[in-house]
């Protein structure tokens, strides 16, 4: 009973929650009963309160309870004898009763009480996605995504349906997080926070330390910025990227509809990774020729150029494949997905990588504004 009473929320915030659901509804029924627009019921703005309300609880009963993301939680719970299967001592991060009397009061206020149910459970489940990242978990927040894409999907076309998968990646859920649990005291994690915690600090860079040979040596030893991000991890990124942009489609009213946002998602995905792995590979590199030098040899300067033609490629082809869709009439909430797996497929695997091209690319040491920094420092 006690450790139950542990997962309520604090009393102003429910009061808070009543007084802006009443203060929203008091008009809004006003407006209903002198105009009739029923219409509005599920617009209403003490509706729309109580969705915000419960994704905010199904988010604090996660995040107010996972040590992984409370940091003097966790520093304090590594000094004790606390490991799993016992309980947590701060409450559990899975639903009590006290949850379900939440959540069964804010779907009887709900005029959508299976909506209301589905929020809470959608809300919880992508937060759970952001703590399995936390807690380097990362095949754990690929299946909750791809799994809550489905669920979103399905709440499109049969909502009852939907509750349902919910309900079972719930428990999916609560066995990644029991599995999160079990490797406790994660010092990986608490070496990642202290990096966090450290930027943006005026203090010398951990870098320079008796061993740091300084820059542009550093450049040469081989083990300098590059990706962890396996195969496996790159086709889950593609497969779960596909499955969402599948699921935004089917919310749209007409075939006409979702082309056209297919398509802008299509080109935005693609300018924003060639952005991102041209700006990543030409860090602290510049051609080894300069621009007069390379119009003499032709322009082209293959060891350095061959980094764009992924990008470029990326480009046309998110050009290419909507209109390509388009014009041979294929479903475009089959085969906009099918485009964007080819488009992100373009830049994830079309190399050169980013380690082999930095040891041998046809390129030349240029200090950035960090380099410099430290050099100063040294």
């Amino acid at each position: 009973m006690h450790r139950a009473g542990l997962v309520l929320p604090p009393v102003w915030a429910m009061a808070l929650v009543a007084f802006l659901y009443v203060a929203a509804a008091i008009p809004f029924w006003l407006l209903k009963w002198s105009f009739g627009q029923s219409d509005l019921t599920l617009l209403a703005p003490q509706q729309c309160i109580l969705w915000f309300s419960t994704a905010t609880y199904a988010g604090y009963r996660l995040l107010g309870f996972h040590p992984a993301v409370r940091v003097d939680y966790r520093r304090w719970l590594q000094t004790t004898p606390w490991r799993h299967p016992d309980d947590l001592p701060m409450g559990p991060i899975h639903f009590e009763w006290p949850d379900l009397l939440i959540l069964l009061t804010l779907c009887l206020a709900s005029q959508q009480p299976e909506i209301t149910a589905a929020v809470f459970l959608i809300a919880y489940l992508f937060v759970s996605v952001f703590v399995f990242a936390v807690c380097e978990q990362r095949w754990a927040a690929y299946v909750t995504l791809l799994v809550l894409s489905g669920i979103v999907w399905l709440a499109a076309w049969n909502l009852p349906a939907a509750l349902l998968m919910s309900l079972a990646a719930y428990v999916l859920a609560q066995g990644f997080h029991q599995a999160t649990l079990r490797r406790f005291p994660w010092p990986g994690l608490e070496a990642q926070m202290e990096r966090w915690l450290s930027r943006g600090k005026h203090q010398v860079s951990p870098k320079l330390t008796a061993d740091y040979i300084g820059w542009p040596f550093c450049e040469l030893h081989g083990q300098h910025q590059e990706l962890n991000f396996p195969i496996g991890q790159r086709i889950a990124a593609v497969l779960i990227s596909a499955s969402w942009l599948h699921t935004l489609l089917a919310f749209c009213p007409t075939s006409r509809d979702a082309a056209e946002m297919g398509g802008i998602l299509i080109t935005l995905s693609a300018v924003a990774i060639s952005g991102a792995r041209i700006s990543l590979y030409l860090v602290g590199r510049a051609p080894s020729l300069n621009f007069l030098a390379r119009l003499r040899r032709g322009g082209v300067l293959p060891g350095f150029d061959k980094i764009f033609v992924a990008p470029i490629a990326m480009i046309l082809a998110a050009w290419l494949l909507p209109r390509l869709v388009t014009g041979l009439q294929i479903d475009p909430s089959y085969g906009m997905p099918l485009a964007l797996a080819v488009v992100l497929s373009i830049g994830f695997f079309v190399g050169p990588r980013l380690h082999t091209w930095r040891l041998t690319g046809d390129h030349r040491f240029v200090a950035s504004t960090m380099k410099r920094s430290e050099m100063e420092q040294i």
